[in-house]
């Protein structure tokens, strides 16, 4: 299927990566998916957040942009991934110029 080989996932305040917290915490009060955030429990939650960013990071079949709107959670992300590509880490904080 054309233009499926990459995608971008933005990695919202639902999900946070807090070590003192015991790592990751889902954060219902974040989360705009009424029906889970609603029927289940915190640790349901957090579960069932993981995996559906799980899923969604593994769609690219040649790779993954991924934004994170924490920006501890990026970090920690970033400190887990093999930095072979140049353009790996970049912080979107960053602005880029506009080429029209």
């Amino acid at each position: 299927m054309p233009g499926s080989d990459y995608v971008g996932v933005i990695v919202g305040p639902d999900l946070v990566y807090r070590p003192m917290d015991g790592g990751w915490v889902g954060q219902r009060d974040q989360s705009h998916d009424r029906v889970v955030r609603l029927g289940v429990t915190e640790t349901e939650f957090t579960r069932y957040v993981k995996s559906t960013y799980r899923v969604l990071l593994t769609r690219g079949l040649r790779g993954c942009y991924v934004y994170f709107m924490d920006a501890p959670t990026r970090d920690f992300f970033l400190s887990r991934t093999e930095r072979s590509l140049p353009r790996l880490g970049q912080v979107a904080e960053r602005q880029a110029a506009y080429e029209p």
